[in-house]
């Protein structure tokens, strides 16, 4: 067996990690976790639209399903902080909670966590640490 074969045996998949955003939120980490393929598939699935017959991606979709489903603190899908808040769906609360910038930030750093941005060395790495 190879040494790659061998690092994704034991690696993990999914993982977790504290981000601190810069700004109104900064001092105030969310804890974030990876997403599989087949979430993203089923994701973008979900955000699939049709204009003109052609397919397309409703960006904001997609981004509500990401930071709803993998940011676990603060917990969006959590009804005391939805009814705190005095909104109906966890896609409401994120809106009326986080800027566009954060909502961006928070995306970016859900992508970066799955993979996306990174090369196999830095996983090494990072399992190695």
């Amino acid at each position: 067996m190879t040494n790659l074969s061998e690092f994704l045996l034991i690696s993990e998949v999914e993982t977790t990690k504290k981000v601190e955003l810069t700004g109104r939120t900064y001092g105030h980490p969310f804890t974030i976790k990876s997403m599989t393929n087949d979430e993203l598939k089923e994701y973008r699935k979900a955000s699939q639209t049709f204009v003109n017959g052609r397919q397309q991606i409703d960006e904001n979709k997609l981004n509500m399903l990401m930071i709803k489903n993998h940011v676990l603190d603060p917990n969006f899908k959590d009804s005391e902080m939805i009814e705190k808040a005095k909104v109906n769906t966890p896609e409401e609360l994120i809106n009326k909670v986080l800027n566009f910038g954060e909502i961006s930030a928070l995306t970016l750093a859900i992508l970066e966590l799955s993979g996306f941005n990174t090369t196999f060395e830095e996983h090494v790495q990072e399992a190695k640490n």
